[in-house]
């Protein structure tokens, strides 16, 4: 009787799964043509306001709005209600835009003494309310005897404004933020949101509370809020993918626990901070941070909550940062008050303090580009501050109450003690306008890196021209990285790692030598001495580059070798990210003195070696030149000595 268990099982497994799907269900709002009486599962029968949809959204269902061109003026508000891991809501904004704004009527207004109004409007917690006439933002004032022509002050009954000499409150279509905030939720989860826009909000255009998991968010805009385009608090776990914050007093405000992760964002003009993160544990990637009143990005500590203890790893305020692009404001990037953060490839400029270590922050600042900052590159002031493989330019420093001018670079290094390969140097910029760097280029390791962010991101907002910008041109182009170029060996040798097979007993060394060049005064001189070895007749030798960071297939190579007239056959050979081989056409060594090799992948497709696909398309960035040479074995143990010089690589278009 037992036999039949698994079958039913199945069966009531398979029927939840379509009753499942057979109830998920899309709700249309349309705040134009929709009516609250329909049913709302059409286009044609759609929902007119939110506050009908949404709270008949259940775990699967979509909320699909249409963008009419007319403001949402109401919120989005899921209070304790969300989708499931298996079946999350979907939000589709359709580039629909909720409003907090509300039109202030002028019968409503009280006169008040010295010619002075007042809207009753109570206010009260984290809410920044303000007017604003004909689209812009009037200007408040923080007491009453600073109140002024033309200026408000929002105090907690309500909000006094005074007219402009001449004019009286009748000559104003005044509007106020009267809606607290746009996208609300608390105590829910797994909803995704796309392509929402939430202006003019008192408070927060995206606010989350409480224990929320599983939020996704794709292409969306918090701008003119009175607090934060975007915040998440508590125990929240959210991704934006694509966000654009900008005229709020905080860009993005992330506090407590809670868990965020940024890729693709465009923070700026925002009236404090552009992105403030307290506690939790934050990632901000290929993002542009910029113009914003003080610091670009500020990281500290936040207080515990959910009665955990004070030293929870929660609460320090843990942020990586790759690829962000920081611009303007009194400081670019901010660790403080117990912070810790990671950057790589990131690029500041145009701040007036690049880079600031509080006493309690700890900062790991690598491969990174501080340049053009009107009071210093980098202050710190007792905290941790590891550095690495970094360019500055002019190069001011500060490490606890000393200050280091450029020439004390080397003192300031020691007095830190934890920086490696950073230089000063003036940067070249790949192309007008762009902040990616085509030099300095510095080794790190056995890779070749160019320091700052490898390309300006791509995002999905208009980035327009980068406020500023250290090079002048149009900073909207994207750059494809790292550009290949020519290498001349008059600084730095990116050629110089040997690999004999076998490897036993060999002794071999490549470094930068004045004894031949072809230009300049330098070249690379490869020196492999091999044991006796009576039954061998040949041995291979591969002369590998450093790890160059190419964003584009190599298209062709040359370079001088200086041959000793051993006749060792040898070929070019690229080898991409993955490890693909890539080989040449096949040559000998019968010369002695230099002479240009090379290698157009155009004309000569690699050839199939190691059982690899002879049509498989390289994989990058990271690729690795290596000139493959099998020579035979001396007889008199003398060692092979090669020179090499001007190794150009071209890229694809």
């Amino acid at each position: 009787m037992y036999a039949h268990y698994p079958k039913i099982a199945t069966m009531l497994l398979a029927l939840s799964v379509v009753l499942s799907f057979c109830q998920a269900a899309t709700l249309h709002v349309n705040n134009m043509d929709g009516d609250d009486t329909a049913d709302g599962h059409s286009a044609e029968t759609a929902y007119k306001t939110l506050a009908r949809a949404v709270p008949q959204c259940k775990p699967g269902d979509i909320l699909s709005l249409v963008a009419t061109g007319k403001p949402y003026r109401e919120s989005i508000a899921f209070r304790g209600a969300g989708g499931t891991p298996a079946d999350p809501i979907i939000v589709e904004g359709n580039g629909a835009v909720l409003s907090g704004l509300v039109l202030l009527p002028t019968e409503k207004w009280e006169p008040r003494e010295n010619g002075a109004f007042f809207f009753p409007a109570p206010t009260s917690g984290a809410r920044r309310p303000f007017l604003v006439i004909q689209g812009k933002r009037v200007d408040q004032v923080g007491k009453i005897g600073q109140l002024g022509p033309g200026l408000s002050h929002w105090r907690g009954a309500g909000v006094i404004f005074v007219p402009e000499a001449g004019k009286s409150i009748a000559d104003y279509e005044i509007s106020g933020t009267m809606l607290s905030s746009g996208f609300v939720l608390s105590g829910g989860g797994y909803i995704t949101v796309r392509n929402l826009v939430c202006e003019y909000f008192s408070n927060d255009g995206f606010n989350i509370h409480g224990s929320c998991q599983g939020l996704i968010f794709e292409n969306i805009t918090g701008r003119w809020n009175g607090d934060d385009g975007f915040s998440v608090h508590e125990d929240v776990g959210a991704v934006v993918r694509g966000g654009h914050f900008h005229h709020n007093n905080y860009g993005i405000q992330d506090v407590s626990l809670s868990r965020s992760m940024f890729y693709g964002v465009l923070v700026e003009n925002n009236r404090v901070h552009g992105v403030d993160l307290i506690g939790g544990v934050r990632s901000l990637v290929d993002s542009v941070v910029r113009g914003n009143a003080r610091c670009q990005v500020r990281i500290s500590s936040g207080a515990p909550c959910f009665g955990l203890a004070k030293d929870d790893p929660l609460s320090e305020g843990t942020v990586y940062l790759r690829n962000v692009l920081i611009l303007g404001g009194t400081v670019g990037l901010l660790v403080e008050g117990g912070g810790q953060a990671s950057a790589l490839h990131c690029t500041i400029s145009g701040s007036a303090l690049g880079v600031s270590v509080g006493a309690t922050g700890n900062l790991h600042f690598h491969c990174g580009a501080v340049v053009g900052c009107s009071e210093g590159e980098v202050v710190n002031r007792g905290g941790r501050l590891v550095t690495g493989a970094n360019v500055f330019h002019p190069g001011r420093f500060q490490h606890d109450d000393i200050q280091y001018a450029p020439e004390e670079f080397a003192a300031f290094r020691e007095a830190l003690g934890t920086d490696s390969g950073s230089v000063i140097s003036s940067p070249s910029f790949d192309g007008p306008g762009s902040f990616v760097l085509s030099a300095p280029r510095l080794t790190q390791g056995n890779r070749q890196i160019l320091p700052g962010i490898p390309q300006l991101p791509i995002l999905p907002f208009p980035l327009g021209n980068p406020q500023n910008e250290l090079a002048t041109g149009d900073a909207t182009q994207v750059s494809p990285g790292m550009r290949g170029g020519r290498y001349d060996f008059e600084k730095d040798n990116p050629w110089g790692r040997i690999y004999p097979t076998p490897a036993k007993g060999v002794v071999h060394k490549a470094e930068l030598s004045s004894e031949q060049a072809v230009s300049g005064t330098q070249s690379v001189k490869w020196s492999v001495t091999f044991p006796p070895d009576a039954g061998r007749k040949t041995w291979h030798v591969k002369f590998f580059s450093v790890k160059f960071p190419y964003a584009r297939p190599v298209r062709a190579l040359r370079a001088q070798i200086y041959g000793d007239g051993s006749g060792a056959s040898c070929y070019l050979r690229i080898r991409d990210r993955t490890g693909e081989c890539f080989c040449g056409p096949t040559f000998k060594l019968d010369w002695t003195g230099w002479r240009e090799v090379g290698w157009d992948l155009s004309k000569t497709p690699p050839r199939r070696i190691f059982g690899g696909d002879g049509n498989k398309t390289q994989d990058t960035p990271t690729t690795e030149i290596v000139f493959e040479a099998t020579f035979p074995v001396p007889l008199d143990g003398t060692p092979v000595i090669l020179y090499a010089d001007d190794l150009q690589v071209d890229l694809e278009e």
